[in-house]
């Protein structure tokens, strides 16, 4: 990575490949955890507890027709998000691991695509979920395990209240959720969500700016070429050219 201080920084200070790195080596790393725990555990990383599960008031089987109705689609957001994010994230990932290290275009476009897709999924979703709780005076379940049942202990509800909430409601009202909370929850999540799609845009742009760097260089001439040593190399160049016109002058005299 001899030429990183040609390829720029991001946030004004990590090396611009390193922080595409680090980000496609953990975008990899969790899509395959998550999709190793989907099949040890037969669930999803923060599925819904056991209460929801046990419940008559849930549509399951081959025989589920009751799939556009509040209860069809309670969980229907949080699975989509899942599964494209675990899924998807191992296949990217590698490509992001792949071109970072390697400097290959293509794979660096293709990690860009997918995490700007990510940004734009997370809009949609929220939108989605938004029209839900208007028309169902309840929450999804991908508004309450973004907004409220973080891993972090007591963040940023207590434990006790996430414990209550994962694993005793069926359903997730919005007046009694943001009171047992004691938070407007579906503005948390719109915080939440806003957050992540700004440093998933942010983050795209780094992986294109990488991809174009490594491809054409500042100059266009190559990575490795900046305006500083452009103008080195030019002037060497006329220095080393003007001894050779005044060896020849000389050798003509």
């Amino acid at each position: 990575m001899s030429e990183d201080k040609f390829l720029g920084a991001a946030f004004f200070c990590i090396p611009r490949r390193l922080y595409v790195l680090v980000f496609a080596i953990l975008t990899l790393a969790y899509g395959v955890v998550g999709v190793v725990r989907t099949l040890l555990q037969e669930a999803l990383p923060g599925e819904a507890g056991a209460a929801a599960w046990q419940s008559q008031d849930r549509c399951i089987g081959h025989g589920c027709n009751d799939v556009l109705s509040c209860r069809g689609l309670r969980e229907a957001s949080f699975h989509f998000r899942e599964v494209t994010s675990i899924f998807a994230g191992w296949l990217f990932g590698y490509w992001g691991v792949h071109g970072a290290l390697h400097g290959y275009i293509d794979d660096l476009l293709y990690f860009a695509g997918f995490v700007f897709g990510c940004a734009v999924a997370l809009v949609v979703i929220a939108a989605a979920d938004g029209f839900y709780v208007l028309g169902c005076g309840e929450y999804p379940l991908n508004v309450v395990d973004e907004a409220i049942l973080w891993s972090l202990p007591d963040v940023p509800v207590r434990d006790v209240v996430k414990t209550e909430i994962r694993e005793a409601m069926v359903s997730y009202p919005v007046a009694f959720v943001n009171r047992l909370s004691r938070l407007n929850v579906y503005l948390v999540y719109l915080l939440v969500e806003a957050a992540g799609a700004a440093f998933f845009l942010y983050t795209a742009h780094q992986v294109m700016l990488l991809a174009q760097l490594t491809r054409h260089g500042v100059l266009g001439l190559g990575a490795t070429y900046d305006l500083s040593t452009w103008r080195e190399r030019m002037m060497l160049r006329n220095g080393l050219q003007n001894k050779d016109d005044y060896g020849a002058a000389s050798a003509d005299s």
